[in-house]
C-alpha cells in the first residue's frame, strides 16, 4: 500500500495541532453539509476503556459471516490510517480516502476539526458511499462528547471501564462511568461487560433515565467451560435456550471472554431488531476474527507477541494471558509508554513473570521519557535497560530472550504498530 500524498499528511499533520476537542457542535455542523452520512446504515456504537476494538472486530466478523456488508471505525490505527476505516474488513484504499478528504477539506479547515473529526467525519462519508448495511463505530475518547456520538445507534455496547485518560474523563471510575455512558440513546438497548460494581451502578442509572434496556453479558451467556490456548479461546456456554459446544475465538485471553460475550449478547440484540443471523454464522465469525497487536504471536524462535495494552487494567490482563499461555516462561518485556498513563502500576503487573524489561522512546509527542520507566523499574527489582530506538531495542530484547524464550512488545499502539514495519508477521 503507497503511502498517503506529501498534501493530504501535511493536512492530516495540522489537524493534529488542536489536540482533543471534546464536543459535539463542529462535527454536527461538518456532518450536515455532508448530507449527514451516518443516516443512510444501520450503526453499534461502542464505548468503553479496554475492549472495544476486539468486540467491534468479532460483531464485525460475525456480520460478515453472515452477509452483511460491514464499516468498521476503530483507533488507533498500527501502522497506516486507513487501518482505522474498513469496509467489509478491508482497510479503505488510500485512493478513496484521499478523494473524500480532498471534497471535505475546505470544510474542516474552515471548522477547526480535530484530527479525529476529520477521520471521522471521512469514515462516515466512506461506509455510505460503500452502502455498507451497517457500521461497528468505536468511540475514540469517552463518549458523551466524543465525536462520533452523533450516531443513532440500533445498539450500543460498553464492554469495560477502568481508569484511563483520567485528564479529560474525571479521576474516579463514577466520573470515567459517566462519560461512556454519554453514549446511551433513549429506548436503544445497550450491552454491558464486566466492569467494577460503581461503573456498573452509573450505567444503570443512566439506562433507567433514557428508558434503555440494559444487557449483562455475562448474565445472557451463561458459560459452562472455556479453555485459554495459545492459538484460540474456547467456549462452552448457553444463551436462553440455545446451548453451544466448544465455540472458538481467534482473540487469546480470559479478558477476551467477556469481549465475545457481549459480541454475542450483541447478535441476539441484532437478530431482535430484524438481522438474521444464524448460529452457524456465529461460529464461522468468531473462528475468522482478525485484530492485530492483541495477544498476538507474530514469529517463532523466539516466541513474539505483540499486544497494545496502554494502561494498567490493559496490561493486568496481557500479564494474565501469558501466566496461563506460558506458565513455565519469564518473557523479556519490551515497553514504550505515553506520558499519560500510570507507568508503575502498569510495571507493577509484570513483576514475578518477567524478570528483563528493555524500554524505548515512542515516536510519538506524547511520549513518556524512558528514563522514568528505567528508574521505577530499577526500584522495583527488575532488570531493565533503555536503548531508545524501537528496533534496536527490539532486537537486543531478542538477544536477551534467546531462540528459545519470548519477547512480548506491549506499552503502546505506536510502539507495537512501529515494530510491526519491521518484521514479516507469522
Amino acid at each position: 500500500m503507497r503511502p498517503l500524498s506529501i498534501d493530504v499528511q501535511k493536512f492530516l499533520d495540522s489537524r493534529e495541532l488542536f489536540g482533543w476537542q471534546l464536543g459535539l457542535s463542529r462535527v454536527k455542523r461538518l456532518s450536515r453539509l455532508f448530507g449527514n452520512p451516518h443516516r443512510r446504515y444501520a450503526v453499534v456504537h461502542i464505548a468503553g476503556t479496554n475492549g472495544k476494538g476486539s468486540t467491534a472486530a468479532t460483531l464485525e466478523a460475525i456480520l460478515k459471516s453472515a452477509g452483511f456488508r460491514t464499516g468498521l471505525y476503530t483507533s488507533p490505527h498500527l501502522v497506516n490510517v486507513t487501518e482505522r476505516i474498513r469496509i467489509n474488513g478491508i482497510p479503505l484504499s488510500i485512493d478513496s480516502f484521499e478523494i473524500i478528504l480532498k471534497r471535505q477539506q475546505q470544510f474542516l479547515e474552515k471548522s477547526h476539526a480535530t484530527y479525529f473529526e476529520a477521520l471521522t467525519m471521512i469514515a462516515f462519508s466512506a461506509f455510505a458511499e460503500a452502502g455498507v448495511d451497517i457500521a461497528l463505530v468505536e468511540v475514540g475518547l469517552g463518549g458523551r462528547l466524543d465525536a462520533t456520538n452523533i450516531v443513532h445507534p440500533v445498539l450500543s455496547i460498553i464492554p469495560s471501564i477502568a481508569f484511563d485518560h483520567q485528564k479529560f474523563l474525571g479521576k474516579t471510575l463514577s466520573a470515567i462511568a459517566t462519560e461512556k455512558a454519554g453514549i446511551l440513546k433513549r429506548r436503544v438497548p445497550c450491552v454491558i461487560g464486566k466492569m467494577p460494581p460503581q461503573a456498573a451502578r452509573v450505567i444503570e442509572a443512566k439506562a433507567k433515565d433514557m428508558q434503555s434496556q440494559l444487557y449483562d453479558a455475562s448474565r445472557v451467556c451463561k458459560v459452562r467451560k472455556s479453555e485459554i490456548t495459545s492459538q484460540f479461546n474456547r467456549l462452552w456456554l448457553s444463551v436462553g435456550n440455545v446451548e453451544y459446544d466448544d465455540l472458538r475465538s481467534n482473540l487469546i485471553g480470559r479478558h477476551q471472554i467477556n469481549n465475545t460475550l457481549c459480541a454475542i449478547t450483541a447478535v441476539s440484540l441484532l437478530n431482535k431488531h430484524g438481522f438474521r443471523i444464524s448460529d452457524a454464522n456465529m461460529q464461522t465469525g468468531l473462528q475468522s476474527v482478525e485484530w492485530s497487536g492483541r495477544f498476538h504471536v507474530v514469529l517463532q524462535k523466539p516466541v513474539i507477541v505483540f499486544d497494545v495494552a496502554h494502561n494498567s487494567a490493559g496490561m493486568r490482563a496481557l500479564v494474565e494471558t501469558f501466566r496461563e499461555v506460558f506458565p513455565n516462561h519469564r518473557p523479556v518485556v519490551l515497553l514504550g509508554v505515553l506520558a499519560d498513563k500510570d507507568y508503575r502500576k502498569m510495571l507493577h503487573e509484570w513483576h514475578g513473570v518477567a524478570r528483563h524489561l528493555v524500554f524505548c522512546r515512542v515516536q510519538s509527542s506524547r511520549a513518556l521519557p524512558p528514563e522514568k520507566l528505567h528508574v521505577a523499574a530499577l526500584k522495583m527489582g527488575f532488570a531493565a535497560i533503555i536503548v531508545s530506538d524501537p528496533a534496536g531495542a527490539f532486537e537486543e530484547a531478542k538477544k536477551i530472550a534467546g531462540r528459545e524464550g519470548i519477547v512480548c512488545v506491549a506499552g503502546s499502539h505506536y510502539t507495537v504498530g512501529g515494530l510491526m514495519e519491521c518484521i514479516k508477521p507469522a
